[in-house]
């Protein structure tokens, strides 16, 4: 790895951000991420808000990474369902594919370019959830917890992106690439919860008892196999001094490592087998 090949992934990234942008469908994506930003971080912060615990700055802000997750993961499919399916469609993926420099290069700089697209505007929107907060219960949130919060949204946008990359890597078009990228948002966002129903009926356990504490651990622990599942996990270990999950925190934070780096591996290798 060369600091030249990082430098022109950088110039791709940039240049590839830089037309999103310019998009309709960047612009189209901004009214939603301010509402399920914004919007819930003022809604949630409401003291009269019945049966939900907002006792402190950070229960305000996990409330509000919900809408949050929902937002930016659909902003990267949105963003990035046609970067590499559409190329190679049009022939422009040929002379990419032809130039001298890796071919990690290449998929690196489709990864930055993605997901600065989504996250440079999703980062601006939380730090201004944080001051919302702030504004609306008089309390800062602690500056561990904000980091953790910001950190952790633009990790669960980075395995997203990298996701979607490789679903566009698998597509032939367009309309197939788009079809694998709301496939994989709703496998992860709706339909995990029934692999957690499966796995708590192989245990005999009883999904229903919520105060089932075997139920808890088994639950956390295939969170742990979703981006979705390691991210709440994440915030959650800042809830209540870390005591909220039912799981050591070490583990969640082995889950956020692999999550950065074995879909990023995927797709370089996907790179250097692709064919146009």
């Amino acid at each position: 790895m060369k600091t030249e090949d990082l430098r022109i992934a950088g110039r791709m990234g940039v240049d590839l951000a830089t037309d999103l942008w310019r998009s309709v469908r960047f612009w189209g994506l901004i009214p939603v991420l301010v509402l399920f930003t914004l919007g819930a971080a003022w809604g949630l912060s409401d003291a009269n808000v019945a049966g939900i615990d907002t006792s402190t700055p950070m229960d305000i802000l996990y409330l509000t990474s919900a809408l949050i997750l929902l937002a930016g993961t659909l902003g990267i499919v949105v963003a990035g369902f046609d970067c590499i399916s559409v190329p190679r469609t049009n022939g422009q993926l040929v002379m990419e594919l032809a130039q001298p420099v890796p071919r990690w290069v290449l998929g690196l700089g489709r990864l930055i370019g993605v997901w600065i697209t989504v996250a440079l505007p999703t980062m601006l929107l939380c730090i201004g959830a944080i001051l919302i907060v702030r504004l609306r219960t008089d309390g800062w949130v602690e500056m561990g917890d904000a980091l953790v919060f910001l950190i952790a949204t633009m990790l669960l946008l980075a395995w997203y992106t990298a996701i979607q990359l490789i679903a566009s890597s698998l597509a032939k078009d367009g309309g197939s690439a788009l079809a694998l990228g709301i496939g994989t948002w709703v496998l992860f966002t709706t339909l995990w919860i029934l692999v957690s129903l499966v796995v708590a009926g192989l245990f005999g356990l009883d999904p229903t008892d919520a105060g089932d504490a075997r139920w808890l651990e088994i639950s956390a622990i295939v969170d742990l196999f979703s981006p979705n599942g390691t991210y709440q996990l994440l915030l959650q270990s800042r809830l209540d001094g870390g005591g909220s999950i039912p799981i050591p925190a070490p583990y969640v934070w082995i889950s956020a490592i692999a999550w950065t780096i074995v879909p990023v591996a995927v797709l370089f290798q996907r790179f250097r087998n692709l064919r146009p």
